[in-house]
């Protein structure tokens, strides 16, 4: 160390009574040789002060620290840190970023709106999107004729897939997907000839079938169709009803089980 810089820190020292030295622009040119800075190992963090960036060990962790005058600080770290990077996990620097694939891996990690293809789902995909209708009254099905029931009350529907005002015989798909879908019917004790119930697409399209072929008279006829089917926008499904007893035979009302109509998308 120079002469000229021995003697401004031995004043420095003994002229200042808080240990603490400002560099300005002037004096830096004194300075250009130091080879080794002594302070003071260990001091409470000082307040701010306009122009000037301070350098001290702060008490509080140990760390060789500078605060600049909008009271902002930064640690001047001496310990090199190895950082690894694990499972599902990048790194780039000291920043670490998480691999996502859309479904899941055992070196990556699954969004929560993943599917199982691989694929994320759209932004606003939901399981939640169903429907459950029924008829709140009889209805009177022709002899050997296929009759859509009609519904006129809903239990729930989240995707505006009835309507109790217009073509209340249809579930209409609002979201594409698979969807299950369920109807239960109770009808009219009557020994003579069969009873059907079935799920048709679009009016036509026959996707289930359930029959009672021995009617007894001692009890109605209760009949479960269901089927999971991919519907796209638009498609609509109905429950139709057919009996050959001869004449009309009623689809009875029954509290909760007949006649009920659902479907709920599973993906």
């Amino acid at each position: 160390m120079s002469k000229k810089i021995e003697r401004i820190l031995e004043d420095t020292l003994t002229k200042q009574s808080d240990n603490s030295k400002r560099i300005s622009d002037l004096e830096a040119g004194e300075y250009n040789h130091v080879n080794k800075l002594y302070i003071t190992d260990g001091i409470t963090a000082p307040s701010a002060e306009t122009n000037w960036a301070q350098l001290y060990v702060d008490t509080a962790d140990g760390k060789l620290t500078v605060k600049y005058d909008d009271n902002t600080t930064a640690h001047l770290d001496t310990q090199d840190t190895t950082y690894t990077a694990g499972l599902g996990l990048s790194l780039s620097g000291a920043t670490f970023d998480v691999d996502f694939a859309g479904g899941g891996a055992a070196t990556t990690v699954s969004r929560s709106d993943h599917d199982h293809n691989s694929d994320y789902a759209a932004a606003d995909h939901t399981h939640d999107v169903g429907a459950r209708v029924y008829r709140s009254s009889n209805q009177s099905i022709n002899n050997t004729t296929f009759t859509a029931i009609t519904f006129n009350s809903e239990r729930y529907d989240t995707d505006n897939i009835h309507s109790t005002v217009s073509n209340t015989s249809r579930l209409t798909c609002q979201t594409a997907g698979k969807y299950i879908i369920v109807g239960q019917v109770k009808i009219d004790n009557n020994v003579t000839g069969y009873r059907i119930c079935r799920i048709v697409l679009g009016g036509s399209t026959v996707l289930s079938v359930a029959r009672e072929l021995n009617p007894t008279t001692a009890s109605a006829a209760n009949l479960i169709v269901t089927t999971i089917y991919d519907l796209a926008t638009s498609n609509y499904v109905e429950l139709e009803v057919w009996q050959n007893s001869g004449g009309s035979l009623n689809v009875l009302s029954d509290s909760n089980s007949s006649p009920e109509f659902m479907m709920h998308l599973l993906e």
